[in-house]
């Protein structure tokens, strides 16, 4: 479906050579433990055979998929950038016909889940739920006891480059339906909803909010009928300056809707970060991490994004978090920061247009 398939996978892998040469600057300062990644990637009944290439009588399918990810989470934990190695792997298990029950994944460098806990509020551990959605996942450092290094292995797939996912295609100027957004939303949706309905309590709407208009003392999971105006905030890099201006003009013209302005910062599970974004009716924030729960929008809410630069024409091209909310059949709209020129000023955030948001709010619910 045009720029949205933007990755593909040889379902056989790569020649030894190639697998060698892309992959061994992964491999520096630890010593033998990953030898077995270089010297291929599929192996058939001899460990050291070539492995199969396309065009070649191919193999019996192999009951297991081992999936090694190399990620994009760099040295801090950013939902902006990890939402791609996951997309990924949904795409890589729909071309090669596995799912969550017969994939293990091995979340190596640039991922981040090295000798951490597993409980998933833990704040070091964030959106490994969709690793477990999708998968048997290990982290780095248990990946070098689970992988099965003696003997043939008959299929391992390395994950390609997080700019090759769909969230990263901001290049893409059409605003369609996505396939991989579609497959990534049935395979871990399910999950998700059940992973939410765990870990949901009545109060966390209100707790979890800073600033609130017509949010009752406690909100179950399963109801719907809030008429949620959300306005997504953060603290450290990118805060939303003028906050506390925006919610007040908001909810001074939206008296009947509800609203809440929510810190997603770490101490919120990225499940119900996520579960929080589907109640709403529209999502209203700043361009970053704090947008990473847009590819879990669906038809009939909206995403309004913060940033230095906008364009509302339908050929022109979207953000990561653009792009992901319109391939899931969910509206985005941009408001202009103040005083923003470029990408480097909002590294320390900035303040939204107020009168400009209030205009597209009024357009969203006129639709």
């Amino acid at each position: 479906d045009g720029c949205s398939w933007t990755m593909y996978c040889r379902p056989a892998g790569f020649w030894k050579e190639q697998g060698g040469g892309a992959n061994a600057p992964m491999f520096r300062g630890l010593g033998n433990a990953f030898n077995w990644m270089v010297s291929g990637t599929v192996r058939r009944e001899d460990p050291e055979a070539a492995p199969t290439m396309v065009g070649d009588t191919e193999p019996e399918q192999p009951d297991v998929l081992h999936y090694v990810a190399f990620g994009d989470c760099g040295g801090r934990w950013n939902p902006g950038h990890c939402m791609a190695d996951p997309i990924n792997l949904s795409v890589v298990q729909k071309i090669l016909g596995y799912d969550n029950t017969n994939t293990y994944s091995y979340l190596l460098r640039g991922l981040n889940y090295d000798d951490l806990a597993k409980t998933d509020g833990d704040k070091t551990r964030p959106m490994f739920e969709l690793w477990e959605a999708l998968s048997k996942p290990y982290p780095r450092k248990e990946s070098y006891e689970a992988f099965p290094r003696h003997g043939p292995v008959p299929l391992v797939a390395f994950s390609p480059a997080p700019t090759t996912s769909a969230w990263w295609t901001s290049f893409c100027a059409g605003r369609h339906l996505s396939h991989v957004y579609q497959n990534f939303r049935e395979r871990v949706d399910p999950f998700m909803d059940g992973r939410a309905e765990q870990l949901w309590t009545d109060v966390l709407l209100p707790q979890k909010s800073i600033l609130s208009h017509n949010i009752p003392a406690a909100v179950s999971h399963g109801n719907r009928e809030l008429d949620l105006i959300l306005i997504v905030a953060r603290s450290g890099r990118r805060q939303l300056h003028n906050r506390e201006a925006l919610f007040e003009r908001i909810s001074s013209e939206f008296n009947d809707k509800a609203i809440a302005t929510v810190l997603f910062d770490s101490d919120i599970p990225f499940t119900l970060q996520c579960a929080l974004w589907r109640r709403a009716r529209v999502v209203l924030g700043i361009h970053g991490g704090n947008l990473g729960c847009a590819p879990f929008l669906s038809p009939g809410q909206a995403l309004i994004e913060g940033s230095f630069e906008c364009s509302q024409q339908s050929t022109a091209p979207m953000s990561m978090f653009g792009v992901a909310a319109t391939s899931n059949g969910a509206m985005y709209r941009c408001v202009l920061v103040d005083k923003c020129g470029d990408r480097g000023c909002m590294e320390s955030g900035g303040s939204i247009d107020i009168a400009g948001t209030i205009t597209t709010i009024k357009e969203i619910y006129e639709v």
